[in-house]
């Protein structure tokens, strides 16, 4: 009997192996495509906060407007109640007037609950505590969008929209995982090396060793194991093209919608602009000819209809307006960064 008295360590290390370098390059597209999509859902987050503040200044112009009209109809039943004392007018007229008045009224209880709903919504959406009170301190007024053409708009989106380009880069990942597939056939060569200390009957005695191996590992039969993963990353790769040329087609779609509803609504506030204007001049000539007795205030009523339909429509178009230029902004992908631009916000 003898005794033997051994210590080492072992390293292992795979010098090229063409399946491992082609799953390494489909990892890395992977992470660069997750990066996109995560710029992509900030641009999502923007959008989506943009919108709300946006129905929620809507909603607050709503309630000016009708507060406005709500003074208009008071004054119209003071009027017609001195009138109606008088003599002057029939009682079917100061009712008419007390009906539009009380028709403002529910108009303003449903709009100032609406305006409390949707802040409730904004909150939720930007993260404020629940119940926290606040008010909105800035305004979108209209501020015509110039600087950039539809062909302009449909490059850019293809050049920097994040989730085109994470589609991209998932095509990419599918490719590389594909010939990875493939590169499982390929030979591949490796090391293994130990160094230790060796010695009989102790380490009294001891002297160190070194072993040093390089293998060349050549498959021969696999079966059809990497034929099945071949069809498998084929089949992967396909989807991915598919869905990059499907995305690409919603990507002009989204544009050019943008850019359709962006002229449209601005041609519509623009007109509605205009019928503010008629119907208020329309309104004062009709008080006027109520006052001066040539006229019931039929008239009135009428007009004061016409007021709070055309602002009414006015803010509708403004809204649409700024909807369409945050929905530019995000169909080019570039929300983050331009929302307040496009918005004319400083």
């Amino acid at each position: 009997p003898f005794g033997v008295a051994d210590a080492r360590g072992y390293l292992s290390q795979e010098i090229f192996n063409w399946s491992d370098i082609k799953n390494w390059k489909s990892a890395a597209e992977a992470e660069t495509a997750s990066q996109y999509s995560y710029k992509s859902d900030r641009n999502m987050v923007v959008v989506t906060a943009a919108n709300a503040y946006l129905l929620v200044i809507s909603d607050t112009a709503t309630v000016d407007s009708i507060q406005a009209q709500v003074k208009t109809a008071q004054t119209l039943v003071q009027n017609d109640t001195d009138l109606n004392k008088h003599g002057l007018i029939a009682s079917i007229d100061l009712l008419r007037a007390r009906v539009e008045l009380q028709t403002q009224q529910q108009r303003l209880i449903a709009a100032e609950n609406q305006v409390q709903i949707d802040k409730l919504t904004l909150a939720r959406i930007i993260g404020l505590p629940a119940g926290q009170e606040f008010r909105l301190t800035d305004s979108v007024p209209y501020a015509s969008l110039d600087g950039i053409t539809q062909e302009q708009a449909l490059q850019q989106a293809i050049s920097t929209r994040p989730d085109y380009l994470s589609a991209k880069a998932k095509v990419q990942a599918a490719e590389w995982a594909r010939q990875a597939a493939a590169a499982e056939n390929y030979p591949s060569l490796s090391t293994n090396t130990n160094y230790g200390d060796i010695g009989s009957p102790n380490f009294g005695t001891s002297h160190g060793t070194l072993g040093f191996a390089v293998t060349l590992n050549i498959p021969i039969y696999q079966g059809t194991q990497v034929r099945a993963a071949k069809l498998q990353a084929d089949s992967a790769s396909q989807q991915r093209k598919a869905e990059l040329a499907d995305l690409e087609g919603q990507i002009d779609d989204q544009v050019r919608t943008a850019f359709f509803n962006l002229k449209s609504s601005s041609e519509l506030v623009n007109v509605a602009q205009g019928n503010i204007d008629l119907a208020n001049q329309t309104l004062g000539q009709a008080q006027d000819r109520s006052r001066a007795g040539v006229a019931d205030n039929l008239e009135v009523v009428q007009a004061q209809e016409s007021v709070a339909s055309a602002n009414q429509s006015y803010i509708n178009s403004l809204f649409a307006f700024n909807l369409a230029k945050i929905s530019l902004a995000q169909a080019i992908g570039i929300a983050e960064q331009s929302a307040l631009q496009y918005l004319g916000a400083k």
